[in-house]
């Protein structure tokens, strides 16, 4: 059982949580302010840090498919951030499979 008020767990939970808000709050106009945001974010390689940053996404693409292309350009604004989530899902994938 996780104690709500271990560490860990409270990070992961911020994490979410402000990977949400930042989606919940994207609009032309403060675009670039929630991409650097998103990129400040403390995943520090985590596996388990990076799937859920990816599954918020994932949710909000799904859930939203008209803001889809915009949430894609989001996570790609800054090419290292790209690299980094594709690199992790596919090491993530790769560990499913093994």
């Amino acid at each position: 059982m996780i104690k709500r008020y271990d560490h860990v767990f409270v990070c992961f939970q911020t994490i979410v949580k402000k990977t949400r808000a930042i989606f919940n709050k994207l609009t032309p106009e403060n675009f670039y302010k929630l991409a650097a945001k998103l990129f400040e974010m403390p995943l520090n390689d985590k596996e388990d840090r990076i799937a859920a940053v990816m599954s918020v996404i994932f949710e909000k693409a799904v859930d939203e498919p008209a803001f889809s292309a915009t949430y894609a350009k989001m996570v790609c604004n800054n090419y290292n951030l790209c690299n980094f989530l594709l690199f992790a899902s596919t090491n993530l994938v790769f560990a499913m499979h093994i």
